[in-house]
């Protein structure tokens, strides 16, 4: 049978976004460039970011809402490096240190009115807040006993706590009202890219000796450790036998989650790792000279020799790349980073 369908409203006004940026930047180099260093700030704003009307039109309008230029984010940031560099006699260094930070706030986020209702602005306005912000419920570990349930003062499940045994997850009645809703939700963490970025570079030489080192790091990010294939799922889950309020997963075949995602998976995934390293030594001119040779150097580097950070015990790498979703959470197929050393030779003639 042919026929008609309408595929929406059409909007020949749509547009491109607009973009406006303001930089600002310093360079400096002081004492013959034994100081040295800079300094850059932005402040950008990305206004027609295309939307629907979806959320703040009623669902009676009767017609699939074209996209249009309603909303925007401001994004601001820095990035500073200062360093030294020098000698004394022949002990030769360069030594920087760079941080940077960078965050995106939605000014505008085409949504519901929720100014009847401060608890729902709280937890739900989108508007004047930072494009990855997490909210959820806070927790306090696991139940360990029976008894520990009986002496509830709120009502976790909404049913009496009946479906609540050990092993399950201890949640937080953040306002006090005596059961676990959605008003309990509060801000938990941010998304899955680092808000600070940092590095320490160093190169030493000392007569025919060179070092150097990369240091590397990254903070105010959050992965979830939810990886239902992880190792840790069997080793570090609650069990009658281990019974430890603070497991990293609750009992098997939990379902009591509060309705809702919470800081029990979510967790700090700020790292500071010594990324490369490199010594080398050349052999001295005279014994080269001797043996009628150019130049022989002898080298050893290695990557990622050690790394500070809160997700070993989840094995998690903090440089995996985060998926970003209603809930962050690091991407399992990520080939993991690989610790290399390496004994090199060089020769010339």
């Amino acid at each position: 049978m042919d026929g008609l369908r309408s595929t929406g409203l059409p909007n020949p006004n749509l547009t491109w976004e607009k973009m406006s940026i303001l930089n600002l930047g310093l360079d400096f180099s002081l004492y013959k460039s034994k100081l040295y260093g800079e300094f850059d700030g932005f402040y950008r704003k990305r206004d027609g970011i295309p939307a629907t009307r979806a959320t703040s039109l009623p669902s009676t309008f009767g017609a699939n809402l074209p996209s249009e230029n309603l909303n925007s984010t401001i994004d601001r940031g820095f990035e500073a490096l200062i360093g030294t560099r020098g000698n004394k006699g022949n002990f030769l260094w360069d030594i920087s240190g760079n941080v940077s930070w960078s965050r995106a706030k939605w000014d505008h986020f085409e949504e519901p009115d929720y100014s009847n209702d401060a608890e729902m602005e709280r937890v739900y306005q989108i508007s004047g807040q930072w494009t990855d912000r997490i909210m959820g419920y806070k927790t306090d570990g696991l139940y360990t006993s029976q008894e520990e349930i009986d002496a509830m003062t709120f009502d976790q499940d909404q049913q009496g706590n009946i479906t609540i045994k050990p092993g399950d997850i201890k949640y937080i009645d953040h306002n006090k009202d005596g059961v676990l809703d959605w008003k309990d939700r509060v801000e938990i963490g941010n998304g899955s890219l680092p808000h600070w970025m940092f590095g320490l570079t160093t190169v030493f030489s000392y007569k025919n000796f060179d070092l150097s080192l990369l240091f590397q790091g990254a903070a105010g990010n959050h992965v979830s450790v939810q990886l239902p294939w992880c190792e840790q799922l069997f080793t570090g889950r609650w069990t009658e036998e281990n019974n430890d309020p603070n497991a990293i997963f609750p009992r098997s075949g939990s379902i009591a989650q509060g309705g809702g995602f919470s800081d029990f998976y979510l967790k700090e995934a700020g790292y500071f790792r010594l990324k490369t390293l490199n010594l080398g030594y050349n052999l001295p001119k005279n014994l080269l000279n001797f043996a009628k040779i150019g130049n022989l150097r002898i080298s050893f580097s290695a990557t990622n020799l050690f790394t500070f950070d809160r997700l070993k015990e989840f094995g998690l790498d903090p440089e995996a790349p985060g998926t970003e979703g209603q809930y962050y959470s690091n991407n399992a197929f990520f080939y993991p980073q690989q610790r290399t050393y390496t004994f090199g030779l060089t020769l010339t003639l």
